[in-house]
């Protein structure tokens, strides 16, 4: 079994990301600090994502 992401997972991945930090933005009554930390955490995971999409990408 291959469970490794493809190429359409991670674009898939990346788009489900970007509705979650925006989701935090928009959020009425949370704390900066906890909007900031979660907000980060999400980047943090996006950018491995893009990291590894780009490898499978480039030939």
């Amino acid at each position: 079994m291959n469970d490794n992401l493809s190429v359409d997972e991670i674009a898939i991945l990346l788009t489900s990301l970007e509705y979650s930090r925006q989701r935090i933005r928009d959020a009425d009554g949370t704390p900066l600090k906890i909007r900031n930390d979660e907000l980060t955490a999400l980047e943090k995971i996006a950018e491995k994502l893009r990291i590894n999409k780009k490898r499978l990408s480039d030939p």
